[in-house]
């Protein structure tokens, strides 16, 4: 049956065939092939390693937050060289006090967000999104040097949140509110984000 097989096959179209396809090889420019074929394995090992840098969900601890009371202000002026200050109690009677500060780094930026949730209708059902609106910017926190801010914490919806970049290229969030577990409100280190400026040192390592 084999031999039957190969008496039957057209061997002269067989190497015909085979024949052009060595001559539509030898026509190929190899040199420009290897070059596209490099140029977009650097594309798609560049775009790679941009979505692992920036998916990554890693924490640091390079500011601290923690809440304070105003028999405790005392210290401020001996451990830090500077005191920013923030106020946001909105004419609170009874508001909170927390001390925001970065360790080993500097503070290139700090923006304050009102929060506020709007209820949507979508596809027929409702759901609630959060919006910011941006009011108030500090700028220039150097390490040694801290920020009061002033707040009222809601027992329900949160009213406040800060996001502040660093000079090493992490951005940091806080939302102002109590956690569900003990109610601390302190924080040593935070899920970061990077700038892209620093997403692209880390890629090209520098």
């Amino acid at each position: 049956m084999i031999l039957l097989a190969f008496s039957k096959i057209d061997w002269a179209t067989l190497v015909d065939c085979f024949l052009k396809i060595l001559t539509a090889f030898s026509k190929i420019d190899w040199t420009t092939f290897i070059d596209w074929f490099l140029r977009i394995l650097q594309i798609i090992t560049f775009l790679a390693l941009f979505l692992k840098i920036s998916f990554k969900k890693e924490y640091i601890s390079n500011v601290d937050i923690r809440s304070i009371k105003p028999d405790e202000y005392d210290f401020l002026n001996s451990d830090f060289h500077f005191i920013h200050n923030y106020d946001h109690s909105q004419n609170c009677k009874s508001y909170n006090h927390f001390l925001f500060y970065p360790k080993g780094i500097d503070i290139k930026k700090v923006d304050f967000f009102s929060l506020e949730f709007n209820e949507k209708c979508i596809r027929s059902k409702s759901r609630k999104e959060l919006f910011e609106t941006k009011i108030h910017s500090i700028s220039n926190i150097r390490n040694n040097e801290g920020l009061l801010i002033h707040t009222n914490i809601p027992d329900t919806i949160p009213h406040l949140r800060m996001r502040w970049e660093t000079s090493s290229g992490e951005i940091g969030e806080y939302t102002f509110q109590f956690n569900g577990y003990n109610g601390n409100t302190n924080i040593s280190e935070y899920q970061y984000k990077l700038t892209w400026k620093k997403k692209l040192s880390l890629i090209f390592g520098q």
